[in-house]
């Protein structure tokens, strides 16, 4: 029989059942790697007149040999991780008895000897693979062409191009004895006619050597809560202190135009766990239980578990109320631990409607707020203060601290982390320590104009008054300096956190293998168009701090200012880490950036908040247009406080023109908190 093996990577999943040319099932020596997915560091593949065989290899030890002619299951002597590939490839040479011949889902069920044609029974191509850095891959071109020809087996012919990870270059031969090449990569073309086996040459190599085949990468998520540009290595306020989201930005890439989907909790972690936009959810309001809305409906951790991933998460990952967090996306769960009262309380079960804050709280004094009366619109967590609890005591310090042990000793899988830290979201407690850091006769306030609202339409208008009690309230009685000191005293906080996170998965084994994302969910205004919160669509409440650190792939201390949104994460993680895109993504795939920076971006960032209104960002301008149709549009190079409004003045029409292609087509109807979908509303 003639041999040919070679060694490659495999996913095998539950959501597929492909067929063999045989019509036999998925041989009982694959059963075991069916349902959860399971990664398999190693292939061999034999092949000849009895039938082809197939050796699967989990965690480094052969465990069954599998010949698809004769069914026959042997086990392999050789358990080790480094394996001699010999690979005898002729001009002339013939492959077929192909091994799948449908798609199924997401995936398609290739052969594992990578980087050849198979034929299908009923039409010309089956699978195009290729070795990349070791791990299997199908190339796009080959899947569209496959699903084309399945379409339409008329087809004749069909040209696919495909990379091969296989040696050129002669390193020996001598005595009869054949050639030793090195690796690099061949590009081949290959024609196929319906129901004929391929052929395929001239490449000879003879024998090869691959070891420690790497394994898929880990991730890291570390997720802010309501944390605008106010850190150091995006130069948002000058007093700032965040030393290890510096060091974190000077490790791989920060995209210093990051935008999220909406400037709202909830609305906007549904939209980037989803890779859906609120317009394509309805999912605009923080009541709105996404789960129940949207039944089924896939996310970045349920992604990753599906395909082989260990997923644990901790702290606040989904919004934060009792019922968001859908625990079947995690195979382990740290609950977020409040430190405010309020909060605490309903994570207990208890009535809120009981509610009053204990002795010697509100921390802040203002009497509003120790009645629990409006404004401030929140006043059960309207609070700042220092804070008498140790870092690690704090409800952010004790998730750390398990997500620190478990980065100590992590699953053998690949595993997919988040940990969802609640500062700098309100109450503002954290330790005197931060505040003392912090003087607030000394803290720079941000620049704000008076009449910054004059001519802006009467629907931002409505939008930066739903706040202005609150702002009233913290001015009327002067403490709007303590405000600024309390906010970055938890960013700092929120900074200590990150630093014990890197600390820990640098400690640990799994540090040259993890990918690390660091963002945050929406920005917060401080006064900035008469505003004190979130929810709007200008600058202070969209723009927020995006890293990436991808081994092998981002550059150290690189930087960009093209636009990217937080909806293009869940594209961008499932091309890092080799997992299928799921169909409906609004986002697209990042990874290009990651590896050229300075490269040409056109797209924008767009923002919402509410139905029908929406912001796109590009390099320069800030287009918004609400849903009554006012308009607002700045221009970030001259004006980055968006102080002029230049949306009505006629020679900026072809630039609001070609923002306006980026909005979205429809916008979807707003699901109720009550779960279900409601007519349609313009923002009160």
């Amino acid at each position: 029989m003639r041999r040919i093996t070679l060694l490659c990577t495999i996913i095998l999943s539950a959501q597929l059942a492909a067929r063999f040319a045989t019509g036999a099932s998925i041989p009982p020596a694959l059963e075991p790697f069916l349902g959860e997915p399971v990664f398999v560091p190693m292939q061999q593949l034999w092949h000849g007149r009895g039938g082809t065989n197939i050796v699967t290899a989990k965690d480094g030890t052969v465990v069954a040999f599998q010949s698809l002619g004769s069914n026959k299951i042997r086990r392999s002597r050789d358990g080790g991780r480094t394996w001699d590939a010999d690979i005898e490839i002729g001009p002339g040479a013939t492959y077929g008895n192909a091994l799948v011949d449908e798609i199924k889902g997401d995936i398609l069920y290739v052969n594992p000897r990578a980087g050849f044609l198979w034929r299908s029974r009923d039409h010309g191509v089956m699978a195009v693979c290729a070795v990349q850095n070791g791990l299997l891959k199908l190339d796009e071109r080959a899947a569209d062409t496959l699903t084309e020809l399945k379409t339409d087996p008329r087809k004749s012919k069909v040209t696919i191009r495909q990379l091969l990870s296989l040696s050129s270059g002669i390193d020996g031969g001598a005595n009869g004895s054949p050639p030793t090449y090195r690796r690099t990569v061949a590009v081949a073309e290959a024609i196929g006619e319906p129901g004929k086996q391929f052929s395929y040459g001239p490449i000879a190599v003879r024998k090869s050597t691959v070891s420690q085949i790497p394994s898929k990468p880990n991730v890291l998520m570390i997720i802010a809560d309501d944390l605008n540009d106010w850190i150091g290595c995006l130069g948002g306020h000058p007093d700032v202190k965040t030393p290890n989201l510096d060091r974190l930005a000077q490790r791989g890439l920060l995209f210093a135009n990051a935008h999220c989907v909406a400037p709202l909790c909830n609305p906007s972690r549904v939209a980037t766990f989803t890779g859906q936009c609120p317009s394509t959810t309805g999912v605009y309001l923080n009541g709105v239980v996404w789960h129940e809305v949207l039944p089924g409906i896939r996310t970045i951790p349920q992604h990753f578990k599906a395909n082989g991933y260990y997923v644990a998460g901790g702290g606040k990952v989904y919004h934060h109320p009792p019922g968001f967090n859908r625990r079947s996306d995690w195979n382990e769960y740290f609950d977020q631990v409040f430190d405010g009262h309020y909060q605490a309380r309903l994570a207990r079960g208890e009535d809120p409607a009981t509610f009053a804050w204990p002795e010697g709280f509100p921390l802040n004094q203002l009497p509003a707020v120790k009645a629990l009366a409006r404004p401030p619109q929140n006043p059960n967590e309207f609070d700042w203060g220092p804070f008498d609890r140790e870092d690690l005591q704090m409800g952010d310090g004790q998730m750390v601290q398990w997500a620190e042990k478990f980065l100590a000793q992590p699953p053998k899988q690949p595993f997919f982390l988040a940990a969802g830290i609640y500062r700098p979201h309100l109450p503002w407690y954290v330790s005197r320590q931060y505040f003392d850091m912090y003087p607030p006769d000394r803290v720079a306030q941000p620049p704000v104009k008076a009449d910054d609202l004059n001519d802006v339409p009467e629907a931002g208008l409505r939008i930066a008054a739903e706040r202005r009690g609150d702002l009233d309230l913290v001015m009327q009685a002067g403490k709007y300096r303590q405000v600024l000191q309390a906010y970055l005293a938890s960013v700092t906080f929120c900074d200590t956190m990150v630093g014990r996170l890197l600390d820990a998965l640098d400690a640990g084994p799994a540090a040259k293998n993890t990918i690390i994302i660091f963002w945050s969910d929406n920005g917060w205004h401080f006064g900035e168009k008469q505003h004190l919160h979130k929810s709007t669509l200008w600058e202070r409440a969209t723009h927020v701090p995006f890293l990436v650190v991808a081994p092998g792939v981002t550059r150290e201390q690189s930087r960009t200012t093209r636009p990217v949104s937080l909806v293009d994460l869940f594209p961008t993680l499932n091309e890092l880490c080799g997992l299928p895109q799921p169909a409906g993504l609004d986002g697209v795939s990042l990874v290009p950036l990651l590896r050229d920076p300075g490269r040409a971006w056109d797209r924008p960032a767009v923002t919402t908040h509410q139905q029908g209104n929406h912001a796109v960002c590009s390099e320069r301008w800030r287009y918004i247009r609400y849903a009554d149709g006012g308009e607002e549009l700045y221009d970030h190079q001259n004006d980055p406080n968006e102080w002029t409004n230049f949306a009505a003045k006629p020679e900026f029409a072809t630039v609001k023109a070609e923002l306006a292609k980026w909005l979205p087509k429809t916008d979807a109807p707003a699901a109720s908190e009550k779960g279900k979908h409601k007519k349609a509303e313009k923002p009160e």
